[in-house]
């Protein structure tokens, strides 16, 4: 996999991924979350190293394994509503390997940043992870409550052109 590098190229004996935006980051093996169907419009990345920096909590940076330049940003959706309601379909819960309890999932939405500066998340399709199986899905939800983009926050103040002189 590309940036990837074997734990017998690394002192410490863990595997470690040279990353576009975090450097060189080491990893437990397990921590990683596969996504066995990949992502709409990225179906080929598939494993993922989820990245939480204390300085940036509550957001996750979901790191691509195979591609060092590709890190979503992400938020547990509970810091967004906390009344949030996930629908998986058979295919889904096929995908995170089965059924289980609500407290077994981490459900995310991916933000963006528009060129505005415009902050929104995606609630309509949220990243769904099976905590202990390690498997993820990113789920369509047909809830017309969820948007797509979701505002965090105020809108950015317009810019202020300075006067010509």
């Amino acid at each position: 996999m590309e940036g990837q590098t074997a734990a017998k190229d690394n002192p410490s004996g863990m595997p470690h991924i040279a990353t576009a935006h975090f450097g060189m980051v080491e990893y437990e093996p397990d921590s990683l979350i596969e996504f066995p169907a990949g992502l709409p419009a990225f179906e080929t990345e598939r494993a993922f190293l989820p990245i939480r920096q204390p300085q940036h909590e509550p957001l996750v940076f979901l790191q691509s394994l195979s591609n060092s330049a590709l890190a979503f940003l992400a938020i547990a959706v509970e810091n967004i509503l906390m009344d949030y309601r996930i629908d998986l379909s058979d295919e889904e819960t096929d995908a995170l390997g089965g059924p289980g309890s609500a407290g077994e999932f981490d459900i995310l939405a991916l933000i963006t940043i528009a060129p505005s500066g415009e902050v929104s998340a995606n609630l309509q399709a949220p990243i769904v992870i099976h905590r202990r199986r390690r498997r993820a899905v990113q789920s369509v939800q047909s809830n017309p409550a969820y948007s797509c983009r979701h505002p965090l926050g105020p809108p950015p103040e317009p810019r202020q052109e300075p006067p010509c002189s």
